[in-house]
C-alpha cells in the first residue's frame, strides 16, 4: 500500500504541473486509414507532443494517453491490441498497431498539427466514437486532478474507474442513509409546450429547439446578442452541418463573436458557417473591408460595362447571370439582397 500511495502522489503532482490542455481540430479520418473498422475520428491536442507517452515511457512519465484511453473506454470504446480492434490510439505511439507512418502523417496534416502538437485517434461505431471523443476532450480541458474513483493495478498504479458518487451517477448513493425531506415546495419542470411558447420563433423552429434540448442554449445566447433568427439558424442547421463534416467543437463564444460581426455588417449571413469554422479553429475571421460598398459598386459597374451588349439585349433578364458573377467575388462579405439591389439599380441605368 505505501508504494501505491507514493505512485498516486507522484501522479497527482504531475497532473498539477501539466499545462492546461487545449483541444484543436477534430476530423473524421476514416478514409485516411486502410485497415479501418467502423468510424475513425481524430482530435489535435495543442502543445501536448510527448505528454501522451508509450509503454516504453519512464515510470515517472505522466502517461496522459493512458488516462485519455480510460475515459474513452467508459463511452463504450474497447481497448485495442496489435490485432487492430476498436479503441483509442495517439500520436506519441504511432506508427504502430496497424497504422503506417504515411497514414500517421496524413492525419497530422489534416489536423494541421504543428511540431509540438499531438493527436488522439478513436475507432468504433460512429455514435460511440463521438461520445468517446467528447469524454476525451472534456478530460483534456480539465486542469489539475479530477475528482474520480480509481482502481489499483497489480503494478501499484491507479486507473480511472468512474466519477465520484453524486449527481452524475446513475444509481443512488448507498454509503449514506436517505434524508427525508419535509415542508419543501416542489418546483415542477416546465412542460414542452411552455418551453416552446417562451421562444420568439415560429412553431416549427420552437418544436425543433425544444426537442433537441437547445432552448436553454438559445436563451443564453439571446442574453448576449438579440438575434433570434440567426441564433436559431446556427443551432438548428449550421452546427449540425459542421458536425457532419468534422467541425464539432464550436463554443458559445465562437457563435457570439460571429453573430456580432453579422450585426455590425462585417460579414454577411451567408458567411456565418465559414466564419464559425475559422473561429472554432482559432483562426482570424475574414471580414469585409470598411469600403465594401464601394468595392461592390465598382465591380458591378465594370461588369456591366464589360457585358453592355448582353445587358442591352437581355434587359432585366441579365440580372440573374451577372448576379452569379458578383456573388462569386463577394459571397459572405455582403448580404446577397443588398448586392442584388445594387445590380438592379445599375442595370436600370443602361436600359
Amino acid at each position: 500500500m505505501p508504494k501505491v500511495v507514493e505512485n498516486e502522489i507522484h501522479r497527482q503532482e504531475n497532473l498539477n504541473n501539466l499545462k492546461q490542455g487545449k483541444p484543436g481540430n477534430q476530423k473524421d479520418v476514416t478514409d485516411l486509414i486502410s485497415k479501418r473498422k467502423g468510424t475513425a475520428m481524430a482530435c489535435k491536442l495543442v502543445g501536448w507532443k510527448g505528454l501522451l507517452g508509450t509503454k516504453m515511457s519512464a515510470k515517472e512519465h505522466v502517461r496522459m494517453g493512458r488516462e485519455l484511453a480510460d475515459y474513452a473506454i467508459k463511452a463504450g470504446i474497447e481497448d485495442y491490441s496489435e490485432t487492430f480492434v476498436k479503441g483509442l490510439m495517439h500520436s506519441d505511439e504511432l506508427p504502430a498497431y496497424g497504422i503506417s507512418e504515411e497514414e500517421t502523417q496524413k492525419i497530422s496534416d489534416v489536423l494541421k498539427c504543428k511540431e509540438d502538437d499531438a493527436f488522439v485517434l478513436i475507432f468504433g461505431e460512429k455514435t460511440t466514437v463521438e461520445s468517446a471523443l467528447d469524454n476525451v476532450i472534456q478530460r483534456v480541458k480539465f486542469h489539475g486532478v479530477p475528482q474520480e474513483v480509481r482502481r489499483v493495478t497489480p503494478k501499484g498504479l491507479t486507473r480511472y474507474l468512474r466519477p465520484m458518487p453524486g449527481a452524475s451517477r446513475m444509481y443512488p448513493e448507498t454509503d449514506i442513509a436517505p434524508v427525508n425531506l419535509r415542508n419543501f415546495d416542489v418546483v415542477l419542470p416546465k412542460t414542452l409546450d411552455q418551453r416552446e411558447s417562451e421562444l420568439p420563433l415560429n412553431d416549427e423552429e420552437s418544436k425543433q429547439m425544444v426537442a433537441r434540448n437547445l432552448d436553454l442554449r438559445f436563451h443564453i445566447l439571446m442574453e448576449q446578442i438579440e438575434d433570434p433568427k440567426n441564433i436559431s439558424r446556427v443551432l438548428l442547421h449550421t452546427l449540425p452541418n459542421l458536425s457532419s463534416t468534422g467541425h464539432i467543437f464550436v463554443t458559445d463564444d465562437d457563435i457570439l463573436q460571429v453573430l456580432s460581426f453579422v450585426k455590425d455588417g462585417k460579414i454577411a449571413k451567408e458567411g456565418i458557417e465559414n466564419a464559425l469554422v475559422q473561429a472554432s479553429m482559432g483562426d482570424e475571421i475574414e471580414t469585409g473591408s470598411d469600403n465594401i460598398d464601394d468595392e461592390v459598386e465598382l465591380l458591378i459597374d465594370n461588369l456591366v460595362q464589360k457585358k453592355i451588349d448582353f445587358v442591352k439585349d437581355k434587359g432585366m433578364d441579365a440580372v440573374g447571370p451577372l448576379m452569379g458573377l458578383v456573388m462569386s467575388e463577394f459571397r459572405g462579405k455582403m448580404d446577397g439582397a443588398k448586392i442584388n439591389a445594387l445590380l438592379i439599380k445599375r442595370i436600370e441605368q443602361e436600359i
